[in-house]
């Protein structure tokens, strides 16, 4: 029996790089997460997209560069214009072939200050596919744990373009090497693996600090980053030949998401601090350092310790209510009386509680071995944020005051409960707008339990457009939660389903928690409220009665008696009366509102009145005085060879013109906020026309409209052809 070995296509870079990666922003994800592996502090992504599209004009020099290459084109769709060449009117075929041309010249730089990389392990590690390094050597020198362990993450470079070039720098030899691939080799028919090389120069002089330099002075980056002295060994990649379009739409895209990468700088601890710049070419000052951080704007917050002990540590920290307005009366309720419902814990807005893990997931007491060991210990903080209430809640419930516009705004762009590994967000879950944003399906629990926190006897459960959460696990202490091979999530493995089922029962710690509150609010209300109480039982009376009548109007007219239908028909009458005056003293609250605010106006309107009428009694006559003036300074024939635009009398007729122009509007203003306006009084129509001609003719001619008012006479004359 004969022994034969696999053999490798080189096509399986491509499989596992361009065509596993499922997007490029995953791809240059990875490549951020290879830089924290490198003990990196400092991470930048550099997008050299200034000819993402053809330009409309370019610099001589600019010209000159495109001309070498590409000539006829170049030359055939620009056109110089004074000191610059600007694009022609072109069809939609060649501006597409210019694109081409032009976006050629893009480029994605990767650039880190980490320990670099000596020729062996860019020989032994970065050229080997698969690598064990990272599973044996998970820790760096500075005691950081690596996020990586496939050893494929590097092929995501392929994802982004068909050809690499690297530049590193040893910390621990002092030496640079340069390195570059083409991805296009990869895909030849017939090709093994082992057959397709890279090129590895070795640089004498390091020059990764002077090309490092040289790229963020272009990108107007350079004296933040530079001024930090980060740079005495790292990495610098540069990929071209770009697969996507990155116009500023999608670097802005990216620059979200890394955003999201790592856990708030709050959340990380202080000696494990990672930096990550984006910088574009085409938009230099709009990006720049990356600062993620939560929100100190929320109605609760959840800490959970899971230690290794198998204890649960939860804090419960509200800030919803307004302690200061809840009434003394709340507090006498039974439950109120008790710990962590008493006055003294409200005051101090936080409590703690301790559960054993197998209290949190009953159930699992016969689990073969010790749960706590099969899904380690982590921890997890989670804030909710109502997004908006009405105000009649505020007054039931005691709610502190916030912006909802803002939070709005902070939840869509942050929201949902975020996984990190070893300071790294674990990609998909919680991300916005993806198919795992709702991970642990909240939604359903929401769904199956549609309870208001008010509800007397429903569950009360919390929407995950509500909150943001950071669950923080180790590759050292999780060491069940293996990744996907696509690097997308991790495997829904035994381990996993667990972990979620005890995340959702600790969030249901804060949910007790807070409709129970809620109903003994709502409670009070109702027996202190009656009056109000009673109307809207009887609005639902109302209503229910209204429906009711309709559905079952055929039945009732084969059973009645006369008598009873008279008796249904005034039961009717008074519940669409009820409901009538109801709307109707809504309708009168609405206008009241509309008119407290036009009042309000209408006084600030009539406080400025007073100031804009002097400013309209002044306004034409300093254009005169300044030309008199001027006269007596300034000889005729002084300004008699000068062109218009430098002649000071030709500007001051301008100046007049706009003034009169602006007297107008402010006369036409005054005359409409005049107090004689508010009573009813004859008017002469021929004399308000002829008013209204004369304040609006200088800004009609500005617009070529001639406005013709007829005399008396000849309108009479017109009346009677008409009739």
């Amino acid at each position: 029996m004969s022994q034969i070995p696999f053999k490798v296509s080189a096509r399986t870079a491509r499989l596992i790089g361009r065509e596993n990666v499922a997007n490029s922003e995953g791809a240059i994800i990875e490549l951020v997460k290879n830089t924290y592996d490198a003990d990196a502090r400092t991470c930048i992504v550099c997008f050299d997209n200034k000819y993402n599209t053809a330009p409309k004009k370019l610099s001589k020099s600019e010209y000159n560069y495109f001309m070498k290459s590409h000539s006829q084109t170049i030359e055939e769709n620009y056109e110089l214009k004074g000191e610059e060449y600007y694009l022609k009117e072109i069809s939609k075929e060649v501006l597409d072939n210019l694109n081409n041309i032009f976006s050629q010249e893009n480029s994605i730089y990767i650039i880190d200050n980490g320990e670099g990389m000596t020729r062996e392990v860019i020989e032994e590690c970065w050229m080997t596919i698969g690598t064990d390094n990272k599973r044996e050597n998970f820790t760096t020198e500075n005691g950081r744990i690596k996020t990586g362990a496939k050893g494929i993450g590097r092929f995501a470079l392929d994802r982004l373009g068909n050809k690499c070039e690297m530049i590193t720098h040893s910390r621990k030899t002092g030496r640079s090497h340069k390195w570059s691939v083409n991805w296009n080799d990869f895909g030849k028919s017939g090709t093994s693996i082992d057959e397709v090389t890279a090129n590895l120069d070795k640089i004498e002089n390091s020059i990764l600090y002077q090309e490092i330099k040289s790229l963020l002075v272009d990108f107007g980056q350079a004296e933040d980053i530079l001024s930090q002295k980060l740079y005495p060994s790292g990495t610098l990649i540069k990929i071209s030949d770009l697969r996507d379009n990155w116009n500023d739409y999608y670097v802005n895209k990216i620059y979200t998401n890394l955003e999201m990468l790592i856990p708030p700088k709050e959340e990380m601890k202080k000696d494990n601090n990672f930096d990550i710049y984006v910088c574009s070419s085409l938009k230099k000052d709009k990006y720049g350092r990356i600062s993620s951080s939560v929100s100190d704007d929320f109605d609760y917050k959840l800490d959970a310790s899971i230690k290794e002990n198998g204890k649960v540590e939860i804090k419960i920290y509200r800030d919803e209510f307004n302690v200061s307005l809840i009434p003394k009366e709340i507090f006498n309720y039974k439950k109120m009386q008790q710990s962590p419902f008493d006055l003294e814990t409200f005051r101090k807005q936080y409590y703690k509680i301790e559960y054993s893990i197998e209290e949190l997931l009953p159930g699992y007491e016969d689990y073969e071995g010790n749960i706590i060991d099969e899904i380690g210990s982590f921890e997890f903080k989670l804030y909710f944020m109502k997004k908006s209430y009405v105000r009649k809640k505020k007054k039931i419930y005691f709610y502190k005051n916030f912006n909802s516009s803002f939070r709005s705004q902070w939840l869509d762009q942050f929201g949902g409960i975020k996984l990190f590994r070893d300071n790294f967000r674990v990609r998909p879950y919680g991300e916005s707008n993806g198919s795992s944003f709702d991970w642990l399906m909240l939604g359903d629990r929401v769904n199956r339990s549609p309870a208001a926190a008010s509800h007397s006897s429903g569950s009360w459960r919390v929407r995950p457009n509500q909150i943001y959460g950071i669950i923080s696990i180790s590759r050292l202490n999780n060491i069940n939660f293996e990744d996907k091979s696509s690097r997308e999530g991790l495997q829904e493995n035994k381990e996993f389903n667990i972990f979620k089922e005890l995340i959702i029962n600790i969030i249901r710690e804060f949910e007790r928690d807070r409709q129970t509150i809620i109903r003994i609010m709502n409670k009070y209300y109702k027996e202190n409220n009656e009056e109000e109480t009673n109307k809207q039982k009887a609005k639902s009376i109302a209503k229910k009665i209204v429906s009711n009548t309709k559905k079952n109007e055929t039945i009732k007219q084969a059973k009645e008696s006369k008598k009873e239908k008279t008796q249904d028909q005034e039961e009717q009458i008074l519940a669409k009366s009820f409901l009538a005056y109801e709307q109707e003293a809504q309708d009168l609250l609405d206008e009241l509102k509309l008119l407290k605010g036009l009042s309000t106006t209408g006084l600030v309107i009539t406080s400025f009145a007073h100031e804009f009428k002097n400013l309209s009694a002044h306004i034409l006559p300093r254009t005169g005085d300044l030309k008199n003036i001027l006269k007596q300074l300034i000889d005729s024939e002084t300004l008699s060879g000068l062109e218009d635009y430098k002649n000071p009398f030709i500007m001051i007729d301008d100046f007049e013109d706009q003034d009169k122009k602006l007297k107008f509007w402010l006369d036409f203003a005054l005359n409409v906020v005049k107090k004689d306006k508010r009573k009813r009084r004859k008017f002469d129509l021929y004399t308000v026309f002829k008013d209204f001609k004369r304040n609006w003719d200088s800004a009609l001619l500005s617009q070529a409209v001639k406005l013709n008012i007829p005399e008396p006479r000849d309108a009479q004359k017109c009346l009677k052809s008409v009739f």
